[in-house]
């Protein structure tokens, strides 16, 4: 869940309570992450250094691949594959990424 997502839960449930106030704007509610935890990320394949980092549980892929130095001379940005419990959930083509960016500003 996202911090937005937990906001609006949050906001939700605590204004069908004694929180009535949340309703008409006078009370508002604020979400903020205190501790950020750690998680272990594997990196496998054509990475520069692969291994297992430690990063914080916000990272995203963009900030495993920087991590790991990105891919070494075999490897290819074009076909990053995020993988969870043996399954891929993500493929990502940062050359792709990287060439719209540049046509949107």
């Amino acid at each position: 869940m996202t911090i937005e997502q937990a906001k609006k839960l949050i906001t939700q449930r605590l204004a069908s309570t004694v929180y009535s106030d949340i309703r008409t704007g006078k009370t508002t509610v604020e979400v903020a992450l205190g501790t950020i935890r750690t998680i272990k990320v594997t990196i496998i394949g054509e990475a520069t250094l692969p291994g297992t980092y430690s990063l914080p549980s916000l990272a995203s892929a963009y900030n495993a691949l920087y991590a790991c130095g990105g891919p070494n001379v075999n490897g290819s940005y074009r076909d990053i594959q995020v993988i969870r419990n043996n399954t891929v959930v993500a493929v990502i083509d940062v050359y792709k990424y990287l060439v719209e960016r540049q046509q949107v500003q």
